[in-house]
Formats: C-alpha cells, sequence, structure tokens
C-alpha cells in the first residue's frame, strides 16, 4: 500500500477508480449490514400482547394488540432498486418501530396472525413474498 501512495499510483486514473469502486461497495455492505442489525428480533404471540425481543441488544418491546396502528413497508435502499431483502415495519401508538425482513421464516403465516390480531390497524401495506401475490 505505501508503494502505491509512494509512486502516484493511488492519484492514476486507475487508481482513482478502484478507490470510487472500494468506497461505494464498502457503503452498500455496511448498510446491509446496519439494516440486518436492526431487523434481529424475535417475536412471540401472546393473546394480549405481541412481544419483540431484539436478540443482539436484549431490548424487550411488549405491545398490546390494540396498540399497533401501522404495518407499512420500509424504503429500500437507492442502490437497491427493486432486489434484495424487504423490510416492513410495525408502528405502535407510542412511536415505537419494529422492523420486519421478509427472509423471517413463516413470514406469510407471520402476517396474517398480524394482520388478525391487530384490531386497530389503520394501515396494512408490508412486502409480500412474489410467490404470495
Amino acid at each position: 500500500m505505501i508503494d502505491i501512495v509512494k509512486s502516484g499510483g493511488l492519484l492514476s486514473p486507475k487508481g482513482i477508480f478502484l478507490l470510487v469502486l472500494d468506497i461505494i461497495g464498502n457503503l452498500a455492505v455496511w448498510s446491509a449490514v446496519v439494516k440486518l442489525w436492526r431487523v434481529h428480533w424475535q417475536f412471540t404471540f401472546l393473546p394480549t400482547h405481541f412481544i419483540a425481543v431484539h436478540r443482539l441488544r436484549r431490548e424487550r418491546v411488549e405491545v398490546p394488540w390494540e396498540a399497533i396502528i401501522r404495518v407499512s413497508k420500509l424504503p429500500r435502499g437507492w442502490w437497491n432498486g427493486r432486489g434484495g431483502i424487504a423490510f416492513s415495519q410495525i408502528e405502535t401508538v407510542n412511536g415505537q418501530k419494529i422492523p420486519v425482513g421478509t427472509h423471517l421464516l413463516r413470514y406469510t403465516k407471520f402476517l396474517d396472525e398480524l394482520k388478525a390480531r391487530a384490531v386497530n390497524c389503520r394501515s396494512f401495506d408490508p412486502y409480500l413474498h412474489q410467490w404470495d401475490r
């Protein structure tokens, strides 16, 4: 690396191109890591409550079913377009937002249960798997 800087290879057109390519790649990877960190929740359905536990931060959120007001789509990254993992989010009356990834096992069954139990949900527009449409 030292030889590249000393010889001016980093400031050549090829060096600048590789540096820009590296920066863009790192931005995409780190944004995916941050999103996957945020979506690392474990869900439990009880008759009166919805419980979400963030497995890495050990944060526990208990939400009464009546407090869920919206299930919506999170916008995808500008570089992703229509591809990649889609994320929806559950919003509560007190402003809590819990992200949910479509990669969740039994995601469709999860959405069906959520829709049936969240009686005060004003808007229910999560991402769906292509084969579920």
